[in-house]
């Protein structure tokens, strides 16, 4: 990729991220669906308690992504460098970790999921939704941790499409799983988790079909622990763990905010915005995911102009995306809201409301995950966890402080829009800056 010109590297970020796209969007529609579900098949008490639960989940993905991006990068610097033995080695390592982080999460939120679902804010109506949801969650924790992590490195090694037919083949098992039992059967909370189980289960075995037959240059054994490796994997991945983790620390913060404030009817409205918003949060995703090996490889080889252009089609194509679903939302977003209850107009009004004041928010998102990315995949650690730490507990945290005390649960919406336009000026500064110590001024396009 060293001497690749723009067609060739736009070639290649389409093979790459098209598929990342396609994917991560089928998992966001899933997403929805088993909303859409929860909502009229349950009831807006239920959506209530899965959007409670919901930072716990960002939290297991937030520590399985610092696992399989930061084991990623390291595993494409290795393979652009031609090393082969190590770049296995870091995948076999993760793996490890991977299974060890789902008991670890799986075991404790089963035991003491009552006083899991206090800690996350569920008051007394909600409780009993939450602690039926976690009763199932923890084969959800180890199953999710392994496939998703995976699903990483399969990915890295040159099969963007199989992740994408794995994506799909489990959301649509879920899709019909959900449609059966909780609108057909009748069947309560718990039966949600159930088909997410499934589902993964399903995922995971289309992926593990890639060693069986060895298909790639992936290959599982025994890994042998490396002190560097691990450094390596956990410095370049802490600030996707802090990006993710911020998704949990947002929307509990929130919660919190929306239930003192609203009520139940708050952190409902909050959870069909949350469940919308997944759109064109998983478009973002599947950019960046789908750019990573590209400019990880690239820097590995060490071009790093390549790395820089790969970046600038991310940004490009993350703005596009977040303005367009702007638009849909001033246009479409009391339709997108009704979709999630039957007969509540209170409902559809209140999440169609707080729709339309979040989604700009999205906008400054998309630039703060590529600009997060560059720093990942150039090795600029500190860079990247400065960033995501303050997206974490920075600036969104801060105006919510400020904000809320003055103008009560309103105060949400300029704190969310002002705390990412925070993040994604600084971070793009930092970015400025490295790339000019990284690239001659008159080489940069």
């Amino acid at each position: 990729m060293q001497n690749a010109g723009i067609k060739g590297i736009g070639r290649e970020y389409i093979r790459f991220v098209v598929p990342s796209v396609i994917a991560m969007m089928i998992s966001s529609v899933y997403i929805i669906i088993d909303g859409v579900f929860v909502g009229q098949g349950i009831g807006e008490t239920a959506l209530a308690a899965v959007n409670i639960v919901f930072p716990f989940i960002f939290l297991t993905m937030a520590l399985t992504l610092l696992i399989a991006i930061g084991g990623a990068n390291v595993y494409s610097f290795y393979k652009g460098s031609g090393d082969m033995a190590k770049a296995n080695n870091v995948f076999c390592q993760c793996v490890a970790l991977l299974i060890a982080l789902g008991l670890l999460l799986g075991i404790p939120s089963f035991v003491f999921r009552r006083e899991l679902g206090l800690l996350l804010g569920a008051n007394s109506d909600i409780l009993p939704y939450v602690t039926a949801f976690l009763a199932w969650a923890a084969p959800l924790q180890l199953l999710q941790s392994l496939t998703l992590g995976v699903s990483v490195f399969i990915r890295n090694d040159d099969a963007p499409g199989l992740v994408m037919a794995g994506t799909i083949a489990g959301s649509l098992v879920n899709v019909v799983l959900e449609y059966i039992f909780i609108m057909r059967l009748h069947k309560g909370i718990e039966y949600t988790v159930i088909a997410n189980n499934i589902a993964m289960l399903v995922q995971g075995l289309i992926f593990a079909a890639r060693f069986v037959f060895r298909k790639g240059q992936l290959t599982l054994a025994l890994p042998r622990f490396r002190g560097f490796d691990l450094k390596r994997i956990f410095a370049n991945g802490v600030s996707t763990f802090l990006m993710e983790l911020s998704q949990s620390t947002v929307a509990y913060s929130f919660n919190l905010a929306l239930i003192h404030s609203h009520g139940t009817q708050g952190v409902a409205s909050y959870a069909i915005v949350t469940y919308i918003c997944a759109i064109v949060y998983s478009v973002m995703i599947g950019v960046s995911q789908g750019a990573q090996p590209l400019m990880s490889r690239s820097h590995g080889g060490g071009d790093e102009k390549t790395v820089y252009r790969v970046y600038k089609m991310g940004v490009r194509t993350n703005i596009a995306a977040s303005t367009a679903f702007l638009i849909l939302c001033l246009i479409l977003g009391k339709g997108m809201a009704a979709l999630f209850q039957s007969g509540n107009s209170g409902l559809t009004d209140s999440a169609a409301h707080m729709l339309r004041l979040f989604t700009p928010g999205y906008i400054m998102i998309g630039l703060t995950l590529m600009n997060i990315l560059y720093f990942q995949t150039t090795e600029r650690d500190r860079y990247s966890t400065v960033v995501a730490l303050l997206r974490c507990v920075g600036f969104v945290q801060v105006l919510l402080l400020i904000l809320v005390p003055l103008v009560g649960g309103n105060g949400i919406y300029p704190a969310f829009i002002g705390g990412e336009a925070c993040n994604a000026v600084l971070s793009f500064v930092f970015v400025r800056r490295a790339v000019r110590r990284s690239i001659p001024a008159g080489e940069i396009a």
